[in-house]
């Protein structure tokens, strides 16, 4: 525990070793002078310690898993997060290893317009294939952007004539915003012509129409065939196979389809309630267990929260969350079109106003499970253009919030500090009497029950300060909203007498333990808040009179 460890001031043992000690400021006397029966009766008050607790110091120290923060007004609170699951770009869009198409392009023999032809003269074949450019079923893409990828296309021509194959597309586009346009010179004249090129297709883009609900490219062909002499079997054909292999997006444009994205079941440990078991009851204004998702993939989503279950740290019984109707699933807002690159925000707040959260609560919880399953879909209906860029991610966050706004019967505290009181005071034979004053300001919204102990080097317990019963302070006053109401704090001052003989009871006190325990106002019924600025302060004094003969301090009788 953090707090203020006692400050044991040497200022008053200084003093007491100068006035009393045969070898300190009596030394400077010639005791033989004075009479034997003269008494000397000094007093001597003396600061014995102070410091103070704080409810952050408190709360640090009651558990090492939860995080203890605050608000901007310094209302404390314990969360406790887990990253429930995290979803990739990658994980979202899977692109297909290859896309592939193959063309074949065969003359006719009875065509009119090349059988009029005369040698030397050129006939252009022409076709088109509208090339599958399927990533998901349902899913219905506009454009692709290429982060890397290849391409290669493969030619062959039967034909025993020159030529130029021509292969264009203007939906395939390069960084510099030329569209395909690749041409092939067939030289060969005896059918056995062939061709391989490969390109790099690093910042390409893909422009995808939808033909019969079917994501496709529109790649031409034309052929110009010079006639020779040879003629044209009927078998005869010129082949091109084109493969986009390794593709690589950076960008994703259209709509994409429902699919599942995340089904993953999750367990969140809590320690608060372990940290403070000997607490017999204690309830939160507000408890939450909030979801917050963070989306980057221009794709709304759909979460669903299910088997949401609590194990009560008291009866090792599971107890079911449940919410009010409407609020599963949950949408999950995505960035629109001009919002590339960035992160949209979303939480799911699971409150008392949307679940039994507070029932769940109190009943002490060291354990939540639940399963998270989410998938895309516009569920607000809105059409958005999607998209996905390949550092897109979705996140989901589970967090269970505690502030400290609450009511509980009562919390014991206490902390143990060093107090040599024998080299403080000197002998303690030499005290007529003394009096031993707890200062105390209050300043926590909780009725403090309060107790000294006094230890030996062992930590026994020698004598208490409050004989027949703890002193109860008062618990701070607060408004209407549960908060601290300064003008009415009063300190309290509680004064113990001792004799000699009963002073002697604390001789071999080497420590001191203060020992409180809370509870909230009006016997744990009423919630309040508990800021980090609240402190229960307190300070320990000493009054002493000392009973001395000039005999006593000689160590003998006087000659």
């Amino acid at each position: 525990m953090n707090l203020n460890r006692l400050k044991i001031l040497t200022f008053g043992s200084i003093m007491v070793i100068m006035t009393w000690s045969c070898e300190g400021y009596l030394e400077q006397f010639n005791m033989s002078k004075l009479s034997a029966e003269m008494e000397i009766e000094p007093n001597l008050a003396l600061p014995l310690a102070y410091g103070s607790f704080s409810l952050l110091d408190v709360l640090e120290s009651l558990d090492s898993t939860g995080f203890v923060e605050q608000t901007e007004d310094g209302l404390l609170y314990i969360y406790y997060t887990d990253t429930a699951y995290s979803v990739n770009a990658a994980e979202l869009i899977t692109l297909p290893n290859k896309f592939a198409t193959e063309i074949y392009i065969q003359s006719d023999v009875e065509i009119p317009i090349w059988l009029a032809l005369g040698e030397g003269e050129v006939y252009t074949f022409t076709k088109t294939d509208m090339m599958d450019f399927v990533i998901d079923p349902g899913d219905q893409i506009d454009s692709l952007y290429l982060r890397e990828g290849d391409l290669n296309i493969n030619v062959f021509s039967e034909f025993k004539h020159a030529g130029e194959l021509t292969i264009s597309s203007s939906q395939i586009i390069d960084p510099n915003g030329d569209t395909l346009n690749e041409k092939f010179v067939i030289s060969e004249v005896d059918g056995s012509y062939t061709a391989v090129e490969n390109y790099d297709m690093t910042g390409y883009k893909l422009d995808i129409d939808q033909v019969d609900s079917v994501a496709s490219v529109r790649i031409n062909f034309a052929l110009e065939l010079t006639k020779s002499s040879a003629g044209i079997g009927v078998d005869e054909e010129c082949g091109i196979t084109i493969d986009f292999e390794n593709m690589v997006f950076s960008h994703i444009f259209g709509q994409i389809s429902e699919r599942e994205v995340i089904n993953v079941s999750q367990s969140m440990d809590i320690g608060f309630y372990d940290a403070v078991s000997e607490i017999l009851n204690v309830y939160f204004k507000d408890p939450q267990f909030n979801f917050t998702v963070e989306n980057s993939y221009g794709v709304p989503v759909n979460l669903n929260l299910s088997n949401v279950r609590a194990r009560s740290s008291q009866d090792g019984l599971f107890y079911d969350l449940t919410f009010e109707p409407g609020i599963m699933p949950f949408n999950v807002l995505a960035p629109e079109i001009d919002q590339l690159g960035e992160t949209v925000t979303t939480t799911l707040f699971i409150n008392n106003e949307t679940s039994n959260i507070g029932e769940i609560i109190s009943r002490a919880p060291d354990m939540i499970n639940f399963e998270v399953i989410a998938g895309t879909g516009d569920g607000s209906g809105t059409g958005q253009q999607n998209f996905v860029l390949d550092t897109s991610k979705l996140i989901v966050k589970a967090e269970l919030v505690l502030p400290m706004w609450l009511r509980t019967d009562g919390y014991t505290l206490q902390d143990t500090m060093d107090m040599d009181l024998e080299g403080m005071l000197g002998n303690l034979s030499f005290v007529k009497d003394a009096s031993i004053r707890l200062t105390t300001l209050n300043e926590w919204p909780l009725g403090v029950d309060m107790q000294v102990y006094f230890m030996d080097a062992d930590y026994n317990v020698l004598d208490t300060l409050f004989k027949e019963e703890n002193i109860f302070l008062l618990a701070a006053p607060v408004d209407m909203n549960g908060e601290l109401d300064n003008s009415q704090l009063v300190e309290n001052i509680n004064e113990v007498a001792y004799s000699g003989d009963e002073l002697l009871n604390l001789d071999g006190t080497k420590y001191v333990k203060i020992k409180a325990h809370a509870t909230t106002t009006n016997n744990g019924e009423e919630f309040v808040k508990f800021f980090s600025h609240y402190l229960l302060n307190y300070r320990m004094s000493i009054d002493a009179q000392f009973h001395l003969n000039p005999s006593e301090l000689s160590g003998g009788e006087q000659q």
